[in-house]
């Protein structure tokens, strides 16, 4: 087919042309807010190996004023300018992704930096030198000449050669005029305030330093930025005062998390109020499943600290002249503005994360459920932290963060943005249960030295006493009448009922210790019907897919499987159901008797047998001694107790990746006019450091379980078992500690000592 006789002289080739509009589209869309608009040219002095940025402010007040920005990095000559700053996409930051001064990770790769300008005002002019030029290049650009129906390569910026004073060495000036908005003191204010946390804290980690990340404050001044508003009359720069500044030193708690380059996760927390110390190095891991300690399979180099703060209680602090109530309140003035969990990325704040109501990480969500579901009455939200997350990515690595094109956040449909939730969700998980932890010791503690004061009150006030009470009295009136019997008949009124009084007195005094131990028969048993739930899902889970299975395919051998499988979980669906009868059955009746521990204990293990050969675990029971009868106790306390040492050693065994086949022993015997009990495990073991605090309530050494399975009733992990077992045992004059295994091949042991029913 022939072409029309008035075509281009090429006639086999197209190529795409561009027109001047796209030049205000990609300014004004691109761009969003004018923040991001003047961060973006700081972060370009960055790149340029700049060490000082000057923002001057001028003329603001109304629309049409002039910003200027000041930096003394390397500058441009005439080939850096073409091919870099008035090339659209410019590739110079991907080839060469190193500052040549100080070796910086240049924090700019998508070429917007131009945008920027044309975002903040119509006119834009750029004074540049490098050190060996003895002239500088200028060059103005008028943005409103780049208008719809132009073609872009049309327009023409004239550069010139103009000289400079002696002391402007190097560096760049970029002159913006005609700015779109106000900027009057609130909003140059908003944006310092914006460029202040642009900067990576200098105390978030030593990293930053050795390499060569920009931070704020930095003490070798390696990158400071200034704000200045110039007065309208004289010219004068007036410095726009620094935002204020924490006293995170003064936090109630401060947590600190980090995966190494090994895809490993650590995290701490440390709090001299709370006793919390920094030693203690809890392992955070990826696995989808409880209790799994595995490695992230993408995130790494990562670093998270954020320092915690509670409000509104005063008790919480030692005031003194550093510190004040008043201090505390501004602190909380300056958290409804400021708290959350910022991120960093290679020196550089990502917006919008942590920014005011800006709760990226679901923390008020998440955490609110988990203290509701565990009775934890310390706040722990999105504004009682603040916190700073550090990306750094090694310049010969791929990026595994990439920002989005506006460089407001990064992109977040990926696994790795979904690791690092998980990860700083998880530290935080830890850090609540500690502190939940520590603040109840102490209160319980300070509940016990009340009660210590009151028992000296009524020293031998104590159940035997009542019948010594009624014996003295007894005597008493025995004396009275053998004396002179007719000579106080008020006294011997009052004598004669005096009994029925402290009859009435016990009877109420023994009601009130049935009723506590009521109390820890019914934390006991809630706590197996918790575990009974959590178990009984997984089956009913197991059930449904089985037969949709069953119903889809016909291969025989197939089928056959899978009702195998069905079996095995029907039977271990009924080894729970008859658990649950026998705790209930138990509990219904409100009498203690003496516990036959070789019949309860077989018992137990008889009924959760499915269980156990599920997981895999060999029961050993060692019983020394013919009789083993304990003192009067509740069935049901057996049960809870037997369920919580089953079930922490089930999640240890599980945890231990270096061994085949998990083992329990059970060993007991009877020591004088005690019952001495070993409950072993072939685990991960128990670390020295926290063998007196596993019995705390809400300490737990679980990994903390993914944050889109909180919906899942699951009262494991949580750090109440071994307390209400602790509990349990104390209340019968009993002890429960963790020892050093009697035989060599188990890592792990708890020791409970009972009194016997002699």
């Amino acid at each position: 087919m022939s072409l029309p006789e008035n075509n281009e002289t090429d006639k086999d080739n197209l190529s795409f042309s561009v027109d001047a509009g796209i030049i205000n589209r990609l300014g004004l869309e691109l761009v969003g807010r004018s923040e991001t608009a003047v961060s973006e040219l700081i972060k370009n002095s960055y790149d340029a190996d700049a060490t000082k940025v000057n923002l001057f402010f001028k003329n603001t007040q109304k629309k049409g004023g002039t910003l200027t920005i000041e930096d003394n990095g390397e500058g441009m000559d005439f080939k850096n300018l073409k091919n870099g700053f008035m090339r659209l996409s410019s590739t110079d930051k991907v080839h060469n992704p190193i500052s040549k001064k100080f070796k910086r990770k240049k924090a700019g790769k998508k070429g917007i930096g131009r945008f920027s300008t044309q975002r903040l005002g119509s006119k834009l002019t750029i004074i540049t030198k490098r050190e060996e030029m003895s002239l500088a290049l200028k060059i103005v650009i008028d943005w409103n000449s780049y208008k719809i129906d132009t073609e872009l390569n049309k327009i023409k910026n004239e550069v010139t050669y103009i000289p400079v004073n002696i002391k402007f060495k190097h560096g760049t000036k970029i002159i913006i005029e005609g700015l779109r908005e106000v900027w009057e003191n609130v909003e140059i204010r908003r944006v310092y305030r914006y460029i202040s946390n642009l900067l990576q804290p200098d105390f978030l980690s030593d990293r930053s330093k050795n390499l060569n990340i920009a931070t704020e404050d930095s003490k070798d001044n390696s990158f400071v930025v200034n704000c200045y508003k110039v007065h309208e009359d004289n010219n004068t720069p007036i410095k726009v005062a620094a935002p204020e500044k924490m006293v995170f030193n003064k936090a109630i708690a401060e947590i600190e998390g980090w995966v190494d380059i090994n895809k490993n996760g650590f995290c701490f927390i440390k709090s001299t109020k709370f006793g919390l110390d920094e030693n203690e190095i809890i392992p955070i891991g990826a696995g989808n499943k409880k209790n799994e300690v595995e490695k992230f399979t993408q995130l790494k180099n990562i670093h998270f600290k954020a320092y915690y703060f509670i409000y509104n209680r005063p008790e919480y602090y030692d005031f003194d002249n550093d510190f004040t109530n008043l201090e505390l309140n501004s602190i909380q003035k300056i958290a409804g503005e400021s708290s959350g969990v910022k991120l960093y990325r290679n020196g550089f704040r990502v917006y919008p994360y942590g920014e005011k109501g800006n709760d990226w990480l679901s923390i008020d969500r998440k955490l609110a459920k988990l203290r509701g579901d565990n009775n934890i009455n310390i706040p722990f939200g999105n504004n009682n932290l603040f916190g700073f997350i550090e990306i750094i990515e090694n310049v010969d690595d791929k990026p595994v963060f990439e920002e989005t094109a506006s460089r407001e956040g990064l992109i977040e449909d990926n696994i790795v943005f979904k690791e690092l939730q998980e990860f700083v969700y998880k530290t935080l998980h830890i850090a609540m249960l500690r502190v939940a932890s520590a603040d109840k010791f102490i209160e319980i503690k300070r509940r016990r030295e009340k009660e210590l004061s009151e028992e000296k009150k009524f020293v031998g006030y104590k159940k035997e006493q009542f019948d010594d009470i009624k014996k003295s009295v007894a005597e008493l009136q025995e004396k009275i009448k053998h004396d002179d019997p007719d000579k106080d008949e008020y006294l011997a009124s009052f004598l004669k009922e005096l009994p029925k009084q402290i009859d009435a007195t016990k009877y109420e005094f023994e009601e009130h210790i049935k009723e506590n131990g009521m109390l820890r028969v019914l934390a006991g048993i809630g706590l197996v019907i918790g575990e009974f739930v959590h178990e009984i899902e997984q089956f009913d889970t197991i059930f449904k897919s089985r037969i949709k299975f069953l119903k889809k395919k016909i291969i025989d051998a197939l089928i056959l499987g899978k009702i195998n499988d069905l079996e095995d979980a029907f039977l271990a669906y009924q080894s729970y159901t008859a658990y649950f009868r026998a705790s209930v059955s138990q509990n219904a009746k409100r009498e203690i008797a003496p516990i036959n521990l070789k019949m309860t204990i077989n018992s137990f293990f008889k009924q959760i047998e499915n269980n156990i050969n599920k997981a895999n675990i060999e029961i050993n029971k060692k019983y020394l001694n013919q009789y083993l009868i304990t003192c009067p106790m509740h069935p049901s306390e057996w049960l809870s107790i037997l369920f919580n040492l089953y079930t922490n050693s089930k999640k240890a065994i599980r945890r231990n990746k270096s061994i085949d086949k998990g083992k329990i022993l059970i060993k007991i015997e009877k020591i004088e006019n005690e019952i001495h009990m070993e409950f072993s495990d072939n685990g991960d073991g128990i670390s020295n450091d926290i063998k007196e605090k596993i019995f705390l309530p809400f300490y737990t050494t679980s990994n903390p379980i993914n944050s889109e399975e909180l919906d899942v009733k699951d009262n494991s992990g949580t750090g109440l078992g071994l307390y209400i077992v602790q509990k349990i045992i104390n209340s019968y004059k009993g002890d429960i500690s963790v020892s050093l295994p009697s035989e060599k091949e188990y890592n792990t042991s708890f020791k409970i000592i009972l009194p016997t029913n002699e």
